[in-house]
């Protein structure tokens, strides 16, 4: 299993949880598991960069699990709003740079909403 802290999928999945949910994640946990030098591995700045996940809508992997490889990532909802998933797009960093990375973020999150939307989300496409 990958650690969600260190995925684009895993971290969408964490911002959308109660901060009780977190706190009972992450109870007792100071240092997360690296696996690269980008990794996460503080829970308050893991804390604070969920905050900017929930707000921007989607979430990037920067070679956080694995050197090479980039992920973007966005939340899919159910007919109530909860996220019950969340679909990505991964590449080699050799194909798949920061700002390719950011230049799907609109796309990504438009394919979400769609799917969000068909299982009867109705906030954001009519």
């Amino acid at each position: 299993r990958w650690k969600a802290h260190c995925t684009a999928i895993g971290k969408v999945l964490l911002a959308f949880l109660s901060k009780e949910k977190i706190k009972q994640i992450f109870l007792n946990q100071k240092k997360l598991s690296t696996y690269t030098p980008n990794s996460i591995s503080d829970v308050n700045e893991l804390k604070k960069h969920l905050k900017k996940v929930r707000i921007q809508g989607f979430a990037i992997d920067n070679e956080e699990f694995g050197i090479g490889i980039r992920c973007i990532a966005a939340p899919v909802r159910n007919d109530s709003g909860k996220v019950i998933a969340a679909v990505s797009i991964a590449g080699p960093t050799t194909r798949f740079s920061k700002e390719k990375a950011g230049g799907l973020k609109d796309t990504i999150i438009k394919v979400c909403d769609k799917i969000s939307y068909e299982l009867g989300f109705k906030s954001k496409i009519k």
